[in-house]
């Protein structure tokens, strides 16, 4: 399992309401902490309050070397976890609304890295 940090908005005890999820992916050399260090729960409930964005759930897993910068894609990388393991935990542990990977993935490169 991928070892991950959870936010959830402060309305998430609302039982009537599930929440769609966001997978925040951290680019190297940082981790997942980092997303706590720009600030992310406050820029997100500010957001909410503002009615600019609906509440939702954010998950911020690790992406641990090697596994992540020389994945294949194929059985046991980090991308399988990810879709097979990661994302069917969150979907089942939390009042999601669960779309499997028929959400919406973007990716935005880790611009300069390894330059």
């Amino acid at each position: 399992m991928i070892q991950v940090l959870i936010y959830l908005p402060q309305c998430y005890d609302d039982l009537d309401h599930r929440r769609p999820v966001l997978f925040l992916l951290h680019g190297q050399p940082q981790h997942e902490n980092h997303w706590q260090i720009l600030g992310v729960g406050s820029a997100l409930e500010d957001a909410y309050g503002d009615e600019i964005l609906p509440p939702f759930i954010v998950v911020m897993p690790r992406q641990p070397k090697p596994l992540f910068s020389s994945t294949d894609g194929g059985p046991g990388s980090y991308e399988d976890e990810l879709v097979s393991g990661l994302v069917l935990f969150i979907d089942r542990t939390y009042r999601t609304i669960a779309q499997g990977m028929d959400g919406d993935w973007r990716a935005y490169p880790a611009e300069g890295y390894g330059h």
